[in-house]
C-alpha cells in the first residue's frame, strides 16, 4: 500500500476522529453529516450490549421452560444475515434448543416448507424489522399471525390476544409501525434497538443477538471477542499495526486505482459468513459509480480465470489444516493478484470479525469518498413494486411487459440476437449477476452454481448469483448505484396462484413477481443490460435445458465468451 496514505490518515488524526464519530471523514455537505452522525452507534453497540445479556438469558430461560420447539426468524436483510450467520458457525448441535429457521423470501413454497416444520402452539416467531414497514416481513406476519390466531379461535377478546401474541417477538426501532403493532397484538417482547444502528452494522445488537440467544449460541463469548477487538482498535495508534484500520484503507485504495473485485474463498466452517460480508460491502459502498465488490460462494479456479481487477482474501479456523486453501492463494500471489490471509482463533470470534468488517468498510469508504450509511438506490425497487401492486388491485392483472424470453422445455431456442446484444454489453472489467426469483433451496443453488460456473467458464468475468427479495436488501443498492459493469440475468418462475396474504388484496406468488418486474424497471432504468427468462415449468428442469441451450450457444459463438 502507498505510505503516503497511512501517513495522511495519521496526520488527519484519522484513528481518533473515527472514534469520536466524526461525520465529516465521509462527507462535508449537510445532508449527508445529518445521515452519518445518525448511523455510528455500531461501533459501540457490543460494549452497549453488556449490560442486556441478562435480558436475552432471561427470554432464552423462558422458552426453554416452555418448551419452544422452533424459532422462526422474519426479517431481511441486516435483520435477518447476522442471526442465520450465527446459526450456522455457533449454534450448538443439542435438542435442548429450539430449532431455527430463517425466512427472508415472499416465494410461498419456502415459506410453506418452514410451515410444514412447525408444530404452531411450540413455535416462536422473531419479527425484526428496524422501520417496521418492510413488505416482505408484514406480509411473512400477517400470514403467520393469521395462522396461530386460528389457533385460539375459541377463546375470546383479550385472552385469545394474548394467547397469540405469546407466539411472537418483535425487534425494532422506537416509534415504528413494528413497535405499534406488536403493542396492540399484545406481542410477548418488545426490543427497542437504539435507532443509530444501521440494519447491515446491526449484527452486534438485539437484531442480531436476540435470535441468536434464543436457539443457544453463545453469545457472551461472541459479544466478549467484539470488545476486545474494539479496544484493541482503539488503543492501537501506529496505524500500520492497526488491523481494521490498515485493511480498510489498504481495500479503499486497491479500489481506488480499479482493484475493485473482493473475492472471498473460506473453508466450509467459515462459508456462511460471506452474505453478511457481501451485503455489508456491497450496500455501503456502491454508489456515486462508486464501490467494492465482493464476490463470495465462488468457487476458486486456476489464475488465467481472473482479471487484474481481484483482490483475494481467504479465512479459515485455527485449527483447520485448509491445505487447498492455502494452494489456492499461493496460486493467486504467483500469478501477482494481491492475496490477504486471514485466521480465526475460535469460532466465537466471529463477534470480533463482525466489528473488524464493519470498521474495514467504514474505513474504505472514507478513502473513496463514499457515504457508507445510506441506501440511495434501494426505495426505486420498493416503488416499482408498490405500482405493480396497485395495478393489480385497480386491473386484476399486471401490465403486460415486452421482452420476456420464456423456457419450458428443451425446445427453448430464443433469437441468437438477443443473446448477442446482452452479453455484447459486457466489458472487460465487468460481473454477470444472476438474479434468481426462485425458491432458495438446496436443489435450486446447486443448479445456479452450476450455470455460475458455466458462466464464468465461458465469460471469465465474476458471476454472482442472489436470490430474490433477498438480493434487494444486499447486494441490489450496489448494482445500480456502483459502478455501471454489471449485466443481469433475471430468472423467474410463472407459478401457481397460491398464499393469500391476509389483509392485503395480493398473493405471496403475486408479490414476489412485482419485485422481480419491479427491479427489472430499476436495472433498465439506469440503462444496465437485463436478461429476462421465464421458467414456465418446473423451476430445475428448466435451469438444466438454459445451461444445455448456452453451451451450444458459446460454442456456436465464440465471440460472445
Amino acid at each position: 500500500m502507498d505510505s503516503n496514505l497511512i501517513t495522511r490518515l495519521d496526520k488527519d488524526r484519522f484513528l481518533e476522529r473515527f472514534f469520536k464519530k466524526d461525520p465529516t471523514l465521509w462527507k462535508e455537505e449537510p445532508g449527508h453529516r445529518k445521515v452519518i452522525e445518525n448511523r455510528l452507534g455500531w461501533l459501540r453497540s457490543a460494549e452497549w450490549m453488556l449490560g442486556k445479556l441478562y435480558e436475552l438469558d432471561q427470554l432464552t430461560e423462558e422458552i426453554l421452560r416452555e418448551k419452544i420447539r422452533d424459532v422462526v426468524l422474519l426479517g431481511m436483510g441486516g435483520s435477518s444475515l447476522a442471526a442465520e450467520v450465527m446459526a450456522f458457525i455457533l449454534k450448538p448441535k443439542s435438542e435442548k434448543y429450539p430449532r431455527f429457521h430463517v425466512l427472508d423470501t415472499t416465494d410461498y413454497r419456502a415459506i410453506q416448507a418452514v410451515e410444514r416444520k412447525l408444530r404452531l402452539p411450540s413455535a416462536l416467531f422473531v419479527v425484526s424489522s428496524k422501520s417496521g414497514s418492510t413488505v416482505e416481513t408484514t406480509s411473512q406476519f400477517q400470514y403467520f399471525y393469521d395462522k396461530v390466531s386460528k389457533l385460539n379461535g375459541r377463546k375470546k377478546g383479550d385472552e385469545a390476544a394474548l394467547a397469540t401474541g405469546r407466539h411472537f417477538i418483535a425487534i425494532t426501532d422506537a416509534g415504528s409501525q413494528l413497535e405499534k403493532l406488536a403493542q396492540e397484538k399484545k406481542f410477548r417482547r418488545v426490543f427497542i434497538n437504539p435507532s443509530d444502528i444501521g440494519g447491515r452494522y446491526s449484527a452486534l445488537s438485539y437484531f442480531g443477538l436476540v435470535p441468536a440467544a434464543l436457539i443457544g449460541v453463545p453469545v457472551h463469548a461472541v459479544i466478549g471477542s467484539a470488545v476486545r477487538f474494539l479496544r484493541d482498535t482503539e488503543t492501537e495508534r501506529d496505524l500500520d499495526e492497526n488491523q481494521a484500520i490498515y485493511l480498510g484503507a489498504l481495500l479503499g485504495q486497491y479500489a481506488k486505482y480499479g482493484k475493485d473485485k473482493l473475492t472471498f474463498w473460506m473453508t466450509p466452517a467459515l462459508q456462511p459468513f460471506g452474505p453478511w460480508l457481501e451485503q455489508l460491502i456491497a450496500e455501503s459502498t456502491g454508489k456515486e459509480k462508486l464501490g467494492i465488490l465482493p464476490i463470495e460462494g465462488e468457487t476458486p479456479g486456476e489464475a488465467s480465470l481472473y482479471g487484474e481487477d481481484r483482490v483475494f482474501v481467504t479465512m479459515r479456523l485455527a485449527h483447520e489444516k485448509s491445505t487447498t486453501l492455502k494452494a489456492q492463494a499461493k496460486k493467486m500471489i504467483k500469478a501477482g493478484h494481491p492475496v490477504i490471509e486471514m485466521t480465526w482463533p475460535e469460532r466465537t470470534d466471529l463477534g470480533a470479525e463482525f466489528l473488524r468488517w464493519e470498521i474495514v468498510t467504514g474505513v474504505a469508504s472514507a478513502v473513496l469518498g463514499i457515504n457508507p450509511f445510506d441506501e440511495p438506490n434501494v426505495k426505486e425497487s420498493k416503488d416499482n413494486t408498490g405500482r405493480l401492486l396497485e395495478h393489480l388491485k385497480n386491473h386484476g392483472k399486471f401490465p403486460v411487459t415486452e421482452g420476456i424470453l420464456k423456457i419450458k422445455d428443451a425446445g427453448f431456442k430464443p433469437e441468437a440476437q438477443a443473446l448477442n446484444a446482452f452479453f455484447g454489453a459486457l466489458k472487460k472489467s465487468g460481473y454477470i449477476a444472476i438474479l434468481a426469483y426462485l425458491e432458495r433451496s438446496p436443489a435450486t443453488q446447486k443448479a445456479l452454481d452450476g450455470l455460475r460456473h458455466q458462466l464464468g467458464q465461458a465469460l471469465k468475468v465474476p458471476v454472482l448469483v442472489g436470490f430474490g427479495p433477498r438480493y434487494l436488501h444486499s447486494i441490489g443498492q450496489y448494482y445500480k448505484g456502483g459502478p455501471a459493469q454489471g449485466i443481469f440475468l433475471e430468472l423467474f418462475a410463472a407459478e401457481a396462484p397460491g398464499g393469500q396474504v391476509p389483509g392485503t388484496h395480493y398473493r405471496f406468488d403475486q408479490l414476489k413477481h412485482a419485485q422481480a418486474l419491479g427491479d427489472k424497471e430499476a436495472l433498465e432504468s439506469k440503462k444496465l443490460p437485463v436478461l429476462a427468462v421465464e421458467l414456465q415449468a418446473q423451476p430445475l428442469p428448466c435451469l438444466a435445458h438454459l445451461q444445455k441451450f448456452l453451451k451450444a450457444y458459446f460454442k456456436e459463438h465464440p465471440s460472445s465468451a
